[in-house]
């Protein structure tokens, strides 16, 4: 039902016209696709929603699709056999990672992107087993925690 909902909006006649709030309905929609596991129609809406606020010069909503974008992946990025460890890690998990090394709390990092702190200790367990840790320590050392190359 959201989904007809998000429709309805981004196809609503004169939507286009005022495109600062088209792009916005474009973004919710574009992450509520994400939420869903739909990553190539997310990256569409996002898409679009990013090429308005960068002609609009919309700053802050430019960052945010961005990093919603950021977290769709990149297409045919999954299983290439000759990735690195760190590039095994989802855009999520490394985000979580990047935070954690920081030594930000599960609950900092929560405020920080907006997620559940449960979700947090989700993805830093999934973090720790794919790279072989057992603590944050550890992470800090290793290049998950650094910036994505």
């Amino acid at each position: 039902m959201l989904r007809i909902a998000f429709r309805a909006a981004l196809d609503v006649p004169g939507a286009r016209s005022h495109p600062l709030l088209h792009a916005r309905a474009q973004l919710y929609y574009g992450e509520w696709l994400r939420r869903g596991r739909r990553r190539i129609d997310a990256r569409v809406q996002i898409g679009g929603a990013i090429e308005v606020f960068d002609r609009l010069g919309a700053e802050p909503p430019h960052r945010r699709a961005q990093r919603e974008h950021d977290l769709t992946g990149q297409p045919g990025r999954r299983g290439s056999p000759d990735t690195r460890e760190v590039n095994r890690l989802t855009a999520q998990e490394q985000r979580v990672a990047q935070l954690a090394a920081k030594q930000l709390t599960n609950r900092d990092i929560a405020i920080q992107m907006r997620i559940s702190h449960r979700t947090v200790g989700h993805h830093l367990g999934n973090v720790f087993a794919k790279l072989g840790i057992n603590t944050r320590k550890e992470l800090s050392y290793t290049h998950a925690g650094s910036e994505p190359r």
